[in-house]
């Protein structure tokens, strides 16, 4: 019988206590070639076994690996069933088999001391038939271990001779880059029993995108992030094995750097190297890739000429980058703290259309992130400048509100008070502080034996348990800002006078170093969506953004710990991201100016602008307030009842022209046109009026003139 009843725990109970039954399973199979029912199957097996022994198995401790080698120490459903075990949440663990637990040896023992010194827990194999209550189980154990560790050694080294098999024979190992494909050597289905082999061959769509980013980077000499833009622009196909299904530049610099494509295939460049759990991965020789390397004309995509051009190149670019490089060759950069420290709307507006972050395109604009690698049509730039200046002035503008916000804040930060002074526990800040300073000493012991064993460490028992506490000293260091947060509230309850106080302290922190500005606006008003408006007038669209306010989170920045709800929105702001132009931000003058009877020149000359401005401002302002241009200027063109120049001209030129006067005589003692006199006098009208007359009853026009003249 595979399942056994659990024999005394010595030390465990004490008289009339009943057997704890509470257990838990643990399954895992390797690859995901291999069929995930197998965790299922694994999992009724143990529940067999463990209703057979008279133990229950929760749900929630039922914990699975999928597709994880046992070679591995760091797995999460082996981590939570040893973190759910430090709890004492079971006593009893279920396996299908020891190689389910582990396949290496000594990560197989060592999780068998923790579990059953350590924390008190029986281990039950299914398959193995044994726990480890028996007499000789270390023995047993040991042995099964070391057997699932040769196991692991000699099928490895089978699939290894497979491979070599296959390379030597000119077939496909699985190594085929973008720009090839496989094909089977027959038509035979394939089995568990036998694998079909296959032979490579060239994707001709593929290779056509191999050529052309070959051409772009060589003949058109772009650089590579403007490939990689282009690529995902037109979407390009980035091949089946790509997770993130976008081109990048690290993909398209090993694509350029891939000798496949002038038919050099070499075998082998990388081999892992197994060191206890840990997997590392070592580069072969020279001297050993030599009996591996094979030419392979029929697969070449690239000529010879323009991939020497393409090496040459990138070549140059690594040299020019040498400088900017760490120590293990990867280009420095700059981190997340330090693009704060520099940029003040860093991580604060996000794109309207992809949700990515807009980063600095240069030293005066910003641009969406996405837009840069080609993911995303938000092509428009931000002013940097205008961007701080505007959202800096909305936000001081709010914090230097009116009597009746600063007394919502004061009420809003009294209530909060009074919650976090229920919750003020001064105990556990010190027991949060112990729980850490002995953390904080146990790694430093740890290192200290890490520094004095001669492989400097090489046991990864030592390095998973230093990593184990290093993640416990973190969550201790968060439990130990929040709990003193709390206790840095006001030692009294906020007053008008401190709330006022705390106010111009924001305020100063605005106009201060750039991190601490940058930290306050992003709490204060976290994410700001750039949308673009089309405003006719303007050839490109108007950048906004639309500000949504919470006096919740100016209180929380006040009272420096507090978590206020901030759900309900106390107003909203459109907030302009461009320079304003000044025909737009002045326009209400204009329009006052023409209330006035001022004519577009005279508007400009006060306006010191250029004559066309003016009717420009005039257009924005009608459609800003939803009113028709031409009607507004049609109605407005006599709106105060004030004669024109030719009304006010009219009565006098008659005067002068009843005295004899000509037109040119009268409008130069009025100071006008000579054609306005006519206008106001009706001359020109009535001449003709007075001339088609004569015309029409005397018949005298130029050709009886020209017959008189003939007749004389």
């Amino acid at each position: 019988m595979l399942a056994m009843a659990i024999p005394p725990m010595p030390g465990r109970r004490r008289p009339g206590q009943t057997i704890d039954k509470r257990a838990a399973v643990y399954a895992r199979f390797s690859s995901d070639l291999q069929d995930a029912s197998s965790i299922e199957q694994q999992f009724r097996k143990c529940r067999e076994a463990a209703e057979a022994n008279g133990h229950l198995i929760l749900p929630a401790l039922e914990f699975r690996d999928d597709a994880i080698s046992g070679t591995r120490g760091d797995r999460a459903g082996l981590n939570a069933m040893l973190a759910a075990a430090r709890q004492h949440q079971f006593t009893v663990l279920y396996v299908d088999s020891l190689s389910r637990l582990a396949r290496a040896l000594f990560l197989s023992m060592d999780l068998f001391r923790e579990l059953t010194q350590d924390h008190g827990v029986t281990v039950y194999s299914v398959t193995e038939g044994f726990n480890t209550q028996q007499q000789g189980w270390e023995l047993n154990a040991f042995c099964q271990s070391y057997l699932n560790q040769e196991q692991i050694r000699i099928l490895a080294a089978a699939v290894l001779r497979g491979q070599e098999d296959l390379v030597l024979a000119d077939l496909c190992v699985g190594d085929c880059p973008y720009g090839y494909r496989s094909k089977p050597l027959s038509d035979e289905p394939q089995s568990c029993s036998r694998k079909i082999r296959r032979q490579y061959m060239i994707h001709e769509q593929e290779a056509a995108v191999v050529d052309r980013i070959f051409k772009m980077f060589v003949k058109e000499k772009l650089a590579i992030g403007r490939i990689v833009a282009t690529l995902n622009r037109e979407r390009v196909p980035v091949g089946r094995r790509v997770q993130k299904g976008v081109w990048s530049r690290t993909r398209v610099r090993t694509l350029l750097r891939n000798k496949k494509y002038v038919g050099q295939w070499v075998w082998g460049l990388r081999q892992n190297v197994r060191q206890g759990t840990r997997l590392r991965v070592e580069h072969r020789t020279e001297e050993d890739l030599k009996n591996w390397t094979r030419w392979r004309e029929h697969l070449r995509i690239i000529d010879d000429g323009l991939f020497a051009e393409a090496q040459s190149l990138l070549d140059a670019n690594e040299k020019a980058c040498q400088s900017a490089r760490k120590e293990n060759g990867r280009l420095g950069g700059s981190s997340v703290r330090d693009r704060a420290s520099r940029f003040l709307l860093h991580h604060v507006l996000v794109c309207g259309k992809c949700g990515g972050f807009f980063q600095t395109a240069g030293q005066h604009y910003m641009m969406c992130r996405n837009h840069l690698k080609g993911q995303c049509s938000f092509s428009y730039q931000v002013s940097r400048t205008a961007a701080m200046s505007n959202i800096l002035s909305a936000l001081t503008t709010w914090l230097k509100a009116d009597e009746s916000w600063v007394n919502v804040v004061e009420s809003s930060a009294i209530a909060e008070y009074d919650r976090i002074a229920s919750t003020i526990r001064p105990s556990r800040v010190a027991d949060l502080s112990r729980r850490r300073e002995d953390v904080e000493n146990r790694i430093r012991r740890l290192v200290e034996f890490i520094e004095k064993q001669e492989q400097g460490g090489a046991d990864d028992d030592v390095g998973r348990r230093l990593r184990s506490l290093r993640s416990e000293r973190s969550d201790l260091d968060a439990e130990l800002r929040a709990e003193t947060a709390i206790l840095q509230t006001p030692a009294a309850r906020p007053t008008r006078a401190w709330i006022e106080r705390q106010l111009g302290n924001i305020l100063t922190l605005l106009g201060g170093e750039v991190p601490e500005a940058n930290r306050i606006i992003r709490q204060l008003m976290g994410p700001l969506t750039v949308t673009a408006v089309r405003v006719r007038g303007l050839v490109r669209p108007h950048l906004q953004t639309t500000w949504v306010r919470h006096t919740a989170r100016v209180v929380n920045e006040i009272m420096e710990g507090g978590q206020a709800p901030h759900d309900t929105p106390d107003g909203e702001e459109i907030i302009p991201l461009k320079v304003v132009p000044d025909w737009i931000s002045r326009c209400e003058e204009v329009r006052d100016f023409h209330l006035q009877g001022l004519s577009q020149t005279e508007i400009a000359r006060q306006m010191s602008w250029a004559f066309d401005a003016v009717p420009k401002a005039m257009k924005y302002w009608c459609e800003k307030h939803g009113i028709d241009y031409a009607a507004e200027m049609r109605s407005r063109r006599r709106p105060w009842g004030r004669p024109n120049k030719i009304d006010r001209i009219r009565d006098e030129a008659s005067r002068l022209h009843a005295d004899g006067q000509s037109a040119s005589q009268i409008a130069e003692l009025l100071g006008c046109h000579a054609q306005t006199v006519r206008r106001a006098l009706g001359l020109g009208q009535f001449a003709r009026q007075v001339k088609h007359s004569a015309n029409s009853s005397e018949t005298i026009g130029p050709s009886a003139n020209m017959d008189q003249s003939r007749a004389a």
